[in-house]
């Protein structure tokens, strides 16, 4: 069943789950990002969570408050786990150090299997529609959630760190 499962899916599925993969092991090697590099991953998780909702849907509201909640969620877990982690700047290449972490790899994963299997669902299963939008309203606003905190408190950390270093190079005769 599964293989038939896997035979059937669209191959731009499988290329979005290589970007994901490839998106997640990076992020749990340390890098070098610029504000560009950190505001690009939240903004389109952000874009998917937006265009995955049904406008004509008549739960709209409710599954707008779930995501809502789910995000508030999502960046409270964030801002426990990151604000305690380090980072650095380097101020030739203006761009901040970040060091490696799994949970970037843990939630690209938990979104994307999470829509793969809302989507298997609704094809095959015959699952009840309404279900199937709240989970995929709460794991959508969970993973912008915390990839939205974890980015604005990398560009805070970004922009504190530069103003500081260009403080001290006014500073040196």
């Amino acid at each position: 069943m599964m293989l038939e499962v896997l035979q059937h899916t669209p191959r731009w599925v499988y290329a979005v789950f290589a970007v994901v993969l490839y998106t997640g092991i990076s992020a749990c090697f340390r890098s070098n990002q610029s504000p560009r590099d950190i505001a690009i991953l939240p903004l389109v998780f952000a874009g998917l969570m937006i265009f995955g909702l049904d406008p004509k849907s008549s739960a709209l509201l409710w599954l707008l408050l779930i995501e809502i909640g789910a995000l508030s969620l999502g960046a409270a877990l964030s801002v426990a786990y990151y604000s305690r982690r380090p980072v650095t700047f380097d101020s030739i290449r203006q761009k901040i150090g970040v060091p490696g972490d799994p949970a970037v790899l843990t939630f690209s994963l938990m979104f994307f299997a999470a829509k793969y299997w809302v989507g298997y669902q609704r094809a095959v299963a015959g699952m009840d529609a309404s279900t199937l939008d709240s989970i995929d309203a709460f794991v959508s606003g969970l993973a912008v959630g915390v990839f939205l905190a974890r980015a604005g408190l990398l560009l805070r950390r970004y922009y504190a760190l530069r103003r500081a270093s260009i403080q001290s190079a006014q500073a040196i005769p």
